[in-house]
């Protein structure tokens, strides 16, 4: 059983990188294209305590990135983060922020 345990926990670590790299990539992509308050707003934001972004139109962006993608959702239909929503949420702020990071100093 101490196996399947440690299995188990590996594959669980395996599958939260993987949804924080999609959510970095999503959140670099959008963050390419967005108006600087929406980026100023996400570099906010702080999904690791299971919110949604303050600014209502964001959020719907948000919403709408996590409805369209078959492997994140919300549980039950609910418009609550589980686990998997905010560690891909944690990956996109990381990604927004790794944007920001290198144009900061171009954009003065």
């Amino acid at each position: 059983m101490d196996q399947i345990i440690e299995r188990l926990k590996t594959e669980k670590a395996e599958v939260e990188v993987n949804l924080f790299d999609q959510g970095k990539n999503d959140g670099l992509m959008w963050a390419k294209e967005a108006h600087y308050l929406d980026i100023q707003s996400t570099l906010e934001w702080n999904p690791g305590n299971g919110d949604l972004p303050d600014q209502a139109e964001q959020r719907e962006e948000v919403l709408n990135m996590i409805h369209d993608d078959p492997d994140l959702g919300f549980e039950a239909n609910s418009w609550q983060m589980d686990e998997k929503t905010t560690e891909w949420a944690k990956g996109f702020v990381d990604g927004v922020q790794d944007f920001w990071d290198q144009a900061r100093n171009k954009t003065t």
